[in-house]
Formats: C-alpha cells, sequence, structure tokens
C-alpha cells in the first residue's frame, strides 16, 4: 500500500510542479497584477518592464497632480509606497514599449485589491491643433491620468505611440510662461482644456483628434 502512494505522489508532484512554474511564467511573461493598498501599488509583470503612476489631477509641464515611474525588479515584482489616499492610473510597459497594459481606478486607502491584465500590443493615437492664439509657450496636448504628453508650437500635429489599449481622455490647452513680462520659466494653463476620449485598440492607431484653441 505505502509503494502504491509513494507511486502516486510521484506521479501527481511532477504535475503540480509542473502546473505552478505555467503559472509563473504567465504571471511575469504576458501579464502584469497590480495590488493597492492602504498607502501603496505593488505587484508584478515582466522583468525590467516600467510602470507609472499617476493620479487624475496630474498635468505634465505645469506641476499639478502626482506621478511616480519605477522599474520592475530582477524578481518581476515592483512596489510604490507613501501612496496618498486616491484613485490612480497605472500603466505597464515592457521593456522595449511593444507591449503593455493599463489599469485604472487603482483605488489607495481601502481594503487590499488586487487587478490582473494580459499585457498586448501597444497602440497609437495622432492629431492635430490648428490654432493657439493665446499661447507663446506653445500648447500642451497630455492623456489625462498618464505620462504620455507632447508640447506643440501654436499649431501643428502630435502623435503618442506605445500607449497600452483602453479609453482615454485627450485634452489640449494652451500654455505662457509665468512671471513679470513672461519671463519665467514655469509654463501655465491659459486656456480652456479642450477635451476628447478616445480609444485604443491593441495594436490599433486612433487618428483624427482635432482641437481649435482660441
Amino acid at each position: 500500500m505505502r509503494r502504491v502512494a509513494f507511486l502516486i505522489s510521484a506521479l501527481i508532484l511532477p504535475a503540480l510542479v509542473a502546473c505552478s512554474s505555467a503559472v509563473a511564467g504567465i504571471e511575469t511573461t504576458n501579464g502584469a497584477t497590480v495590488v493597492a493598498s492602504s498607502s501603496s501599488i505593488s505587484g508584478q509583470a515582466p522583468v525590467r518592464s516600467q510602470v507609472w503612476v499617476c493620479d487624475s489631477a496630474y498635468i505634465p509641464i505645469v506641476d499639478s497632480g502626482f506621478a511616480r515611474a519605477v522599474s520592475v525588479d530582477d524578481s518581476g515584482r515592483f512596489t510604490i509606497g507613501n501612496l496618498p489616499p486616491g484613485a490612480y492610473t497605472v500603466i505597464v510597459k515592457t521593456q522595449n514599449h511593444d507591449s503593455g497594459a493599463l489599469f485604472q481606478g487603482v483605488r489607495v486607502g481601502s481594503n487590499d485589491t488586487a487587478m490582473r491584465r494580459l499585457l498586448e500590443p501597444t497602440g497609437s493615437i495622432e492629431g492635430t491643433v490648428v490654432s493657439a492664439s493665446s499661447s507663446n509657450a506653445g500648447v500642451l496636448v497630455f492623456l489625462v491620468g498618464t505620462e504620455y504628453y507632447q508640447i506643440l508650437p501654436r499649431a501643428g500635429s502630435f502623435d503618442f505611440g506605445s500607449v497600452p489599449a483602453g479609453t482615454y481622455e485627450l485634452q489640449a490647452c494652451a500654455l505662457a510662461l509665468s512671471g513679470p513680462g513672461g519671463g519665467g520659466i514655469k509654463p501655465t494653463i491659459v486656456s480652456d482644456r479642450e477635451r476628447r476620449i478616445v480609444e485604443v485598440k491593441s495594436g490599433g492607431r486612433n487618428v483624427g483628434a482635432l482641437f481649435d484653441l482660441h
């Protein structure tokens, strides 16, 4: 009887190990997990992936809101600590930025919650600003709650590449330099922010967003 039990164990254990290894492989090669706790966001992703965490008030260049970026370590893990309570957007992109995942509404400050996404081919967003008469420092075009932004002259085309699939709010606004006579170095927003809702499909291009700033 012992010999039968030993044989069964010998057959089952390798299968269990193989299954565990397969799950771990999926976790760290083509997927990402994000866990929000009372004061941090942590998780797992492919080694050397980049992770960006931004709150909804974040506006690049003008020092508004919160944003931070980290790299996934050699064990496939990352942690961003000392976060104020609130909702965050988390973007995970592989080292060469050709695959990624978007996590929206990641809430810090409550019970631990976990979200899981597959890493899919990234896409792009293209569009045009046709005028910005109130700007002396260019036009800021950005995806709300993310690290994606571009500064254009008074008018021009913009192109965001390596964007994970998902739905985003795209905004554009005119900038001016603060300080006496516009001689400061910190830009400020001097026009209403125009908004567009854009959807990026895996590996696709979203073309045609148009902004006319007055």
